[in-house]
């Protein structure tokens, strides 16, 4: 993937000088603007808070990961700025927002169907089979979460923010370093060994589709000093799911697929990593719902992606 170099001139009049109208999010690492260029082009450009070492080995592990794939629901780098002390970030646009804006945001979509979630969770899901089984080398993204999910004009969703992530030798299945990713979202045995896996985005993944199902957050302040995840681990258990799903799930899905999907999400949270599936296990699992045989099948048949380091045609995961 051929990844273009703007000046800074190019990012100041695509922002209106980082105009605060502009801003589409702000976290922890930087703002991420809103920014039309010369030619049109919508964009997204990620600028830093700070003037850190660890800011700019993030910028140079996102380029690096990013200009080696290419995936319908992996986000786009279309470029960055090198004149500024740590370089900005251009991606391609996405309309509508985090997947953690319709979910628990309270101003995003508040009829969030069970046939998107259960869509979301395989375009994801897809995503990550993809970067563990077909990227060469296989990349580990380190900080699967709501909010590094984004949803495009047709809600489509990508999985964004590489700057944790880790490529892996060949001849290795897991790699040792220092404890990165989300509280809520953080394999429990990374963050006591700091061996990082494949299994660990599987452990992330599972907490996303727990909060698809019930529509709460994995840390939040009111809970009574009792997590997501492990409440969630309990109500399967105890065959109590009902008590904790998001009442539109209840309403509009099938109880044996819900069960399906509740039961995989609980696999994928094992405390253990050999315990829990792969992510192409998950796909497997995710295509026996219903709603999915019907939304993938056409796709899955035709399409097939073209990893932009190899010469070899894969299998998209779509």
């Amino acid at each position: 993937m051929i990844i273009k170099v703007y000046t800074a001139e190019d990012m100041e009049k695509a922002t209106k000088n980082f105009s605060r109208s502009r801003v589409l999010g702000k976290g922890g690492q930087g703002t991420v603007y809103k920014g039309v260029l010369h030619d049109g082009t919508v964009v997204a450009i990620k600028k830093s808070n700070a003037v850190v070492v660890d800011q700019v080995v993030r910028f140079v592990n996102e380029v690096f990961i990013l200009a080696q794939i290419n995936h319908r629901n992996i986000v786009k780098l279309l470029g960055c700025c090198l004149e500024y002390e740590v370089p900005l970030l251009v991606y391609e646009y996405l309309a509508n927002d985090t997947l953690a804006h319709h979910l628990h945001d309270g101003t995003g979509l508040l009829n969030f169907s069970w046939k998107d979630r259960i869509r979301i969770a395989r375009e994801v899901a897809g995503a990550l089979a993809y970067l563990h089984n077909y990227a060469s080398p296989a990349i580990f993204h380190r900080d699967i979460k709501l909010s590094n999910i984004l949803l495009d004009q047709n809600y489509k969703a990508v999985v964004s923010d590489f700057g944790l992530s880790k490529s892996v030798p060949l001849s290795k299945n897991h790699i040792t370093t220092q404890v990165g990713g989300t509280f809520g979202y953080l394999d429990p045995e990374y963050f006591h060994s700091g061996k990082l896996t494949a299994k660990s985005d599987v452990y992330s993944f599972g907490v996303v589709l727990t909060e698809l199902l019930t529509r709460k957050k994995s840390i939040s302040s009111s809970d009574s000093g009792e997590g997501l995840v492990p409440r969630f681990k309990y109500l399967v258990k105890q065959h109590r799911l009902v008590e904790i799903l998001d009442k539109q799930v209840l309403q509009e899905a099938m109880m044996d697929d819900v069960v399906l999907v509740a039961k995989l999400a609980k696999r994928c949270m094992k405390m253990k990593s050999n315990k829990r599936p792969s992510m192409e296990e998950v796909v497997a699992n995710l295509d026996k719902v219903s709603i999915v045989q019907l939304e993938f099948r056409h796709r899955c048949l035709t399409e097939h992606e073209l990893i932009t380091s190899s010469s070899t045609h894969v299998p998209q995961y779509c």
